[in-house]
């Protein structure tokens, strides 16, 4: 298996309730009914180490908008965090399953909340969020010139070190579709080239503040 790069627990554990209700090897990942060529490696390398799992009918849901929890879920999964040493989360809105995921990760500062006492579970992951939690959880940095108009102050060094390791580009050469919804197929894609393909995203990365 593929030494992975970022945040991780010496120890893996396994994480607190299942993300989904199937469990699938990389050749039920590859019968999923509604994964194309784009998504199939990335698909492929979810499902085979246990980040994520199909929706049980028969499909992956690549054109779902994924939830806040769900990615949290997927990433705790992705980073290996010890979740058994993961206290519960203090956020009302977090559903029992997600606990000590969305813990791990906002004692990592990899994640926060919408306010002190919401985590905004239910609410759609955004490109812009996901930029600032996939610098944090892996250490990326670099700096890359660019046009996007919709990106703030916030988001800039986040979303420059994304795309200086190519693991994202923008909609279009003037957006970068800040605050347009993540599906699952894209997060998929985006933990597969910053987790699992060494040859997408090259080098090891230092810490950079973007908080």
């Amino acid at each position: 298996m593929k030494k992975r790069k970022g945040i991780k627990a010496m120890a893996a554990a396994a994480v607190a309730g299942a993300l989904f209700a199937a469990s699938f090897s990389s050749g039920q990942a590859a019968s999923f009914s509604d994964v194309s060529s784009q998504y199939k490696d990335a698909v492929t390398y979810v499902t085979d180490q246990n980040i994520a799992s199909g929706l049980g009918d028969g499909t992956f849901g690549v054109t779902q908008k994924i939830k806040r929890v769900d990615a949290a879920v997927m990433l705790a999964k992705a980073l290996n965090l010890d979740l058994e040493a993961a206290s519960s989360s203090t956020f009302k809105d977090v559903p029992a399953r997600a606990q000590k995921a969305v813990s791990a990760l906002a004692k990592a500062g990899i994640v926060s909340g919408k306010s002190s006492a919401l985590f905004g579970a239910d609410q759609t992951l955004t490109r812009g969020e996901m930029a600032l939690i996939l610098v944090r959880a892996y250490k990326l940095q670099g700096t890359a010139d660019h046009q996007f108009k919709d990106v703030s102050s916030v988001y800039d060094a986040a979303v420059q070190a994304l795309t200086a390791n190519k693991v994202t580009l923008g909609k279009s050469p003037s957006s970068f579709g800040t605050t347009l919804p993540i599906t699952r197929g894209e997060f998929a894609v985006f933990l597969y080239r910053v987790d699992g393909n060494e040859d997408t995203v090259p080098g090891d990365f230092e810490v950079i503040d973007i908080y």
